[in-house]
């Protein structure tokens, strides 16, 4: 965050919000929101979906209820479903140069080890010796990050992971 990386939410738990009532979206957004608010000090305005998964009534609902700007990738280098280092490796030099031009939100996880070792063996430095521009997702279409931006908070006994919200 302070080097300049976009914190945006992926809800708490993981779930797929097309499955959950519209409470648990709820708690789903706000304890992570009040987690990076207290850990932060910030409150992102962007979420992208746990795997992706959408329907009307949820893109209407996160953007009515919690002001949330939905974001989904436009190309996946298949690190977390299986794909190996070598294969994002091979997917990042092939959109350097392939498509250094093309607009893209390109999905990654840094959970995944393929995915860390392929940033580690130097996929950012390929696209952007390629000419490729790296940007936030906020700044790729011009809004401000987050609905909050404040001061950390001092840890507490109230900073838990149960289940209470």
């Amino acid at each position: 965050f302070e080097a300049g990386h976009q914190i945006a939410s992926h809800t708490w738990s993981h779930a797929s919000l097309v499955q959950l009532t519209d409470e648990q979206i709820d708690a789903e957004v706000q304890r992570l929101d009040q987690a990076l608010i207290r850990i932060l000090g910030v409150k992102p305005k962007f979420i992208r979906p746990p795997f992706g998964d959408l329907n009307d009534h949820v893109i209407s609902y996160l953007r009515k209820k919690h002001n949330k700007i939905i974001i989904m990738w436009s190309d996946d280098s298949g690190d977390a479903t299986g794909g190996t280092t070598q294969g994002s490796i091979d997917f990042y030099t092939s959109f350097a140069h392939e498509r250094p031009d093309y607009p893209a939100l390109t999905l990654s996880h840094e959970v995944s080890d393929a995915g860390v070792e392929a940033m580690r063996n130097g996929t950012v430095r390929t696209l952007t010796n390629a000419g490729v521009q790296l940007l936030t997702v906020a700044q790729c279409i011009d809004q401000e990050p987050y609905e909050y931006v404040g001061c950390y908070q001092k840890r507490d006994e109230s900073w838990t992971c149960d289940d209470k919200v």
